[in-house]
């Protein structure tokens, strides 16, 4: 909603949240009562409803009915909504504590990936304290230099070369110790700061792959993911030019790693951005592909240069011969429009056979390498590069790692 208000302005958002208001209003019951808090955040009071099952029902109404779009002034959005719940008298039988209680499970809904709902229990307080937690360490993280990148090897399929390295964001606070990407990745998106981090990474990656490339000779790219809000920052691209100017690598040795989700609010502005972006030399490549709502269009619109299949594909397709075949089918496919395919989360010699039978570009995962602080890297390249000449063969399609 943020962004509907900062791109279109508060009078169109006014009337996005008139639409949001009928439609919530048209599930209520005789007897109900609905309000809006303020923002786009809105209360239902449901009374005589009998069981947590005939809540859930309301809920999954309420959920269909925000699956279809809406028209504003011109204009198709997609909204999602997030619900949380708390019950009368089980879970208190204070009405400041029910809408705090329900508050709670709604941020909880919102962490589980938005548009869903969840019952309130006494746990999420205990969640959510830690969730402040992290947001508190992480607004000094930055500049107490508490991050720090680690670095995991892609590798070419037909030569068993290095083709560069995927940078990795890690944090090991003061406070908290090792924090999990997934535990602070989306706080920092949701706050707002994953921007400056961001270009802290990027800048980062940059430096370390020119040092490198002048250290051995080579020609490594370096692989960054952006978040959408990164995208959606005004300075972006001038960013992106920065990093390249003061690093003083070749833009070609720049890779930028984008999920479908960038796209959601505003596809045809996004394609714009990544469309001047590959103009400066650097690639696009859309990662975790297959695990949620692609659409072969993309393929066909996006101004993308790489494909990453996620795991989860990889490891499925051991085990089922539909998974194996939909794997073969997207390297296949994605190779004929010309794009490049990673198949990442490699484990086992015989899901590298499979990707080498089905002519995958680059493989990345365990079985070559963990990620790696930077301080491990020129070892890791000095070691690969000398068992790689005693032991790999491609006519037997089999590496000795």
């Amino acid at each position: 909603f943020k962004w509907i208000n900062d791109t279109y302005g508060h009078s169109f958002g006014d009337e996005v949240l008139r639409v949001v208001a009928k439609k919530l209003r048209d599930c209520m019951r005789q007897g109900d009562f609905i309000a809006r808090l303020g923002g786009d955040e809105f209360v239902v009071t449901l009374v005589n409803f009998k069981g947590d099952e005939a809540v859930q029902g309301f809920l999954e109404r309420l959920m269909n009915e925000f699956k279809s779009s809406i028209n504003v002034g011109g204009y198709t959005l997609y909204n999602q909504m997030s619900a949380g719940v708390a019950i009368y008298p089980d879970d208190s039988e204070n009405v400041d504590e029910l809408l705090k209680f329900a508050d709670t499970a709604m941020y909880c809904a919102k962490d589980y990936g938005k548009n869903n709902y969840q019952f309130y229990n006494r746990d999420m307080i205990a969640n959510l304290e830690h969730k402040v937690a992290i947001e508190n360490a992480l607004r000094t993280a930055l500049d107490r230099k508490e991050f720090e990148l680690y670095y995991q090897p892609l590798i070419e399929v037909k030569t068993g070369k290095i083709r560069g390295f995927e940078a990795l964001l890690r944090w090991n606070s003061l406070e908290l110790g090792f924090v999990p990407p997934l535990d602070f990745i989306g706080i920092a998106e949701e706050i707002g700061l994953i921007v400056s981090i961001g270009k802290w990474v990027l800048e980062t990656a940059c430096k370390k792959v020119r040092e490198w490339n002048e250290l051995h000779g080579t020609d490594f790219v370096i692989c960054v993911n952006v978040s959408a809000l990164q995208l959606k920052n005004k300075n972006f691209i001038q960013v992106v030019q920065g990093a390249i100017d003061e690093s003083g690598i070749n833009p070609k040795e720049l890779e930028l790693e984008i999920t479908e989700s960038v796209f959601i609010d505003s596809f045809e502005e996004t394609i714009d951005i990544l469309g001047k972006i590959q103009s400066l030399g650097v690639g696009i490549s859309l990662y975790d592909f297959g695990t949620g709502y692609s659409s072969l269009s993309y393929l066909r619109k996006l101004p993308i240069n790489t494909i990453k299949i996620d795991k989860s594909f990889i490891s499925d397709a051991i085990h089922s011969s539909k998974s194996k075949n939909l794997l073969e089918t997207i390297i296949v496919l994605a190779q004929k429009l010309q794009l490049s395919v990673v198949a990442e989360g490699i484990e086992e010699q015989r899901q590298l056979e499979q990707l080498i039978e089905y002519n995958c570009d680059f493989v990345q995962g365990y079985l070559f390498s963990r990620p790696l602080p930077s301080g491990d890297v020129n070892q890791f390249y000095e070691n690969y590069r000398e068992r790689k000449s005693n032991d790999f063969s491609f006519n037997k399609w089999h590496w000795h790692i």
